[in-house]
């Protein structure tokens, strides 16, 4: 079932800060309201360390934590206070005319409230022409006849996000659409993950652009939307989100263990994709417990297990396995070092060193 959408927008509070952002760099606080497919955003003129920030309080509209300093209450007050005149101004507006749209609440946002006067809104050549008409009624202007003429206003730019595709670990392809592109408009798409985010430019055309994505950071859920700068102001589009891959060790490995005493075994160690697996030595039908892990840095972990666990019997031999894959996105060899444990409820031998080396 669909997600009843909200009768009235929220605000909040966010950083704007570049893909590679620093802890102790200060960055710009902005107001952020987001509302039928339009991003309204507006500097309060503070700014603060991302250490600093915690975008998770005051119900996830952000505010300064303590370590901000002295004054960090003074701060939040003041954010708090915008932010309710902000949004008592647009449920004052909807309790006046039943609804409200982005362009209104950007008004607010840039501290425009003319839109809540109830003059009826007379147009400026209107109240210009009926000034001409009734100074020329009181004799003190001759005018031979009133001629007038209304420009027509230009459509405003339509950014519009579409789908993706094409997601790898470190990539992806995303299509976004341009309309009304006026001379001088820049046409890009704006993406964020936790901690920063981005823009790409793509030209000033209208049309349907494919755009490529890349130096994405593995298992990140990012959040792109297609965007117009022109006339002063940026038209975005919706958002929408992908999650890049996450690097795997899942496979069939053949592996190579070379104790720190000179002897060497051979196993086929078979990994799945939930993090676990199996392992046996070549020429033995007994199977271990096998478990990996796989950082985004490359970093890989590795272990077999063997473990007897009766009322009359405990023991275990263990191996601990640590290496680099030769590739993040398609890693097909992994070697470094390792420990051999055994031992049982008595006693234990070890940790010994060995080296190791993994191949598909």
């Amino acid at each position: 079932m669909a997600r009843q959408q909200r009768q009235f927008p929220q605000g909040k509070y966010i950083l704007r800060t570049p893909r590679k952002s620093q802890n102790g760099q200060v960055y710009a606080v902005y107001l952020y309201y987001y509302w039928l497919g339009k991003q309204v955003r507006r500097s309060v003129d503070l700014t603060v360390a991302i250490k600093d920030w915690n975008q998770d309080a005051n119900g996830g509209a952000g505010e300064f934590r303590p370590s901000y300093g002295l004054n960090y209450k003074e701060r939040n007050a003041y954010l708090r206070e915008l932010m309710h005149d902000i949004d008592s101004k647009i449920m004052d507006y909807i309790k006046q005319h039943g609804e409200i749209d982005g362009d209104t609440i950007e008004a607010f946002v840039s501290g425009d409230d003319k839109v809540l006067c109830s003059d009826n809104g007379i147009d400026f050549i209107e109240f210009a022409k009926q000034r001409f008409i009734d100074r020329y009624n009181s004799g003190k202007i001759g005018v031979s006849s009133i001629n007038t003429f209304t420009t027509e206003k230009e459509p405003d730019p339509i950014a519009t996000t579409g789908d993706y595709s094409n997601v790898t670990m470190t990539s992806a392809t995303v299509t976004c659409t341009y309309e009304n592109v006026p001379e001088g408009g820049v046409c890009g798409v704006e993406y964020s993950w936790n901690g920063g985010s981005t823009k790409q430019v793509v030209g000033s055309s209208n049309g349907t652009q494919q755009i490529s994505l890349s130096g994405l950071s593995p298992s990140t859920n990012y959040i792109y939307c297609a965007y117009i700068e022109a006339n002063g102001q940026t038209y975005y589009g919706s958002d929408k989100t992908f999650t890049t891959g996450s690097p795997s060790l899942a496979g069939t490995w053949s592996c190579s263990i070379t104790r720190n005493n000179g002897d060497t075994e051979s196993w086929s160690v078979t990994l799945t994709e939930n993090g676990k697996g199996s392992a046996k030595r070549t020429n033995s039908d007994t199977e271990w417990e096998a478990s990996w892990t796989l950082s985004s840095d490359g970093h890989a972990y590795v272990g077999i297990d063997y473990i007897v666990s009766t009322p009359q019997r405990f023991s275990y031999q263990t191996y601990d396995l640590w290496g680099t894959v030769n590739s993040l996105e398609n890693p097909s060899s992994i070697s470094g070092d390792g420990e051999y444990r055994v031992g049982n409820d008595i006693t234990e031998s070890g940790p010994n060193s060995l080296k190791f080396s993994m191949s598909k």
